[in-house]
């Protein structure tokens, strides 16, 4: 197998090994929200989404972008760890502090009576997820991606689901999601520390935050940009129209936005180590680039369509009675899954080949289009909030497509070739799906049926269509890519 084959290959199996997990992840997350969704109100749930507007602030400061800077260093010594978590450690009990401190203000600002007393609590976030930023560094520069997944599934199952439903169930209310929050990254970090030993001990070695710090501060810079382009809706709508609008807007958030984000994460955690090994070698920087776009086509166009035509009948079983404001939010944050997808995936490519100034440059263009977008739009409500992101989606996967088009050398529509066949397959199955959904909503059927039978036409057809095309799909690049990342994955195993 050629270099670039195998580069292509390793991305896509890890891929593969993370999206398992986050799929089981987000199915089960969607049962848990229907749970939560009967035992909560739409306020109690803009309360929580508030507060994690807040707490994701803090996460930014806390890590200080140390994580990837290991990752990124080629040379990683015992001083380097020390010194890493010590910071992030300090950084994340200052940071507490620092909310404690301030929460009273906090809610002042969003304007949400109650949201201070959330807050104080909440403050444990920081030094919990900060004390897990190096062991999963590690893992990632390892590319120990079975124990990244596991943690993050683990903790989401014990913490959000068994922790929080439970507490909602004995009628803590609102206070059952605070539960929720600070259990899943005390899960969390102690599945790490125990699968990922490293050194903690030591003093703190300025030498070695000076040679971490460049890249660091570049990708807290990144990040937050793109804390303020991914929560400036949220807060938009927190501030100007309330906790109850807010909490039918970040469900439709939850629904859609948060696993298309989820799995960018993954793609980043996989690509980033891998591209960075190789920045220097155009040809495979080029086939993964083009692989891994061409593979998120497939998985999240056909999916956008489908969570489109069927919106209704998803809120309707995930959310129940009450939560009718979410349709059209989960309609148009649903049509941006791939955009959402694609601009992360150029991103990542980027950083990985130290163009994270030109990164900075487009995610702040983002980062002033979302909540500029979200308040002009506000006299339309929730509705308004959503599809203004969804043009802010539009400009930067353009912006930073055109950027990764640079860097591997193509053309623009070379890099956006990439993505037709995903779109040649959500139009096969979204056509027939959106003909047969209509027509079983005219036979008065139930809203679990309408969402499990209207697909099937249209997988079929693809599934035909592929048939007859079989010798051209499996001649393609990407056929081959991805049957030699399975092949070797099954002689790992």
């Amino acid at each position: 197998m050629s270099p670039p084959t195998q580069l292509a290959s390793r991305s896509f199996r890890g891929i593969l090994l993370l999206t398992g997990s986050t799929a089981g992840q987000a199915v089960v997350s969607i049962l848990f929200l229907a749970v939560l969704a009967r035992l909560l109100d739409p306020t109690a749930f803009g309360m929580i989404t508030a507060a994690q507007v807040i707490t994701l602030l803090g996460d930014s400061f806390c890590r200080l972008g140390l994580g990837p800077a290991l990752v990124q260093r080629q040379n990683v010594e015992s001083r380097h760890i020390v010194t890493a978590w010590q910071t992030t450690m300090l950084l994340g009990v200052a940071t507490a502090t620092a909310m404690i401190v301030g929460r009273y203000q906090l809610e002042a600002l969003f304007r949400i009576d109650g949201l201070a007393d959330l807050l104080l609590p909440l403050a444990l976030v920081f030094p919990l997820r900060a004390s897990c930023v190096v062991a999963e560094a590690l893992a990632q520069k390892h590319f120990r991606f079975g124990v990244i997944g596991g943690s993050q599934a683990a903790s989401y199952f014990l913490g959000y689901g068994g922790c929080g439903i439970a507490a909602a169930y004995m009628g803590a209310g609102v206070w059952s999601l605070v539960v929720a929050q600070l259990a899943q990254p005390a899960i969390r970090t102690l599945i790490l520390s125990m699968q990922v030993p490293h050194a903690k001990r030591g003093s703190l070695d300025i030498k070695s935050l000076r040679e971490l710090l460049p890249l660091g501060l570049d990708v807290t810079a990144v990040e937050l940009l793109s804390y303020i382009a991914n929560q400036g809706d949220k807060f938009v709508g927190g501030r100007w129209l309330g906790a109850a609008a807010l909490g039918a807007y970040g469900r439709a958030y939850q629904l859609t936005a948060a696993p298309a984000l989820g799995f960018a994460l993954i793609v980043d955690k996989i690509l980033f180590p891998v591209l960075a090994a190789v920045q220097d070698q155009p040809e495979r920087l080029r086939q993964a680039y083009g692989s891994v776009q061409t593979a998120l086509g497939i998985i999240t166009l056909p999916a956008s369509v489908l969570l489109c035509l069927l919106a209704p009948e998803i809120i309707q079983i995930v959310l129940g009675k009450g939560w009718e404001s979410a349709i059209v939010p989960l309609q148009w944050l649903a049509a941006g899954t791939f955009l959402r997808t694609g601009y992360k995936l150029s991103g990542t490519l980027a950083r990985a080949l130290g163009q994270t100034r030109a990164v900075v440059r487009y995610q702040a263009v983002y980062a002033i289009a979302v909540p500029s977008l979200s308040f002009a739009l506000l006299p339309w409500g929730v509705n308004g909030l959503a599809f203004g992101v969804m043009l802010a989606l539009v400009l930067e996967y353009l912006l930073l497509t055109r950027l990764s088009a640079r860097l591997t050398q193509t053309t623009l529509l070379g890099a956006l070739a990439s993505a037709l066949p995903g779109v040649g397959l959500a139009a096969l199955i979204g056509l027939p799906a959106w003909i047969t959904a209509d027509a079983l909503r005219a036979l008065s059927l139930q809203a679990l049926p309408i969402v499990l039978l209207s697909p099937l036409p249209g997988i079929l057809l693809a599934g035909l269509v592929a048939l007859l095309m079989r010798r051209r799909l499996q001649s393609s690049r990407f056929y081959q890519t991805m049957r030699s990342g399975l092949s070797r994955k099954r002689k790992k195993t």
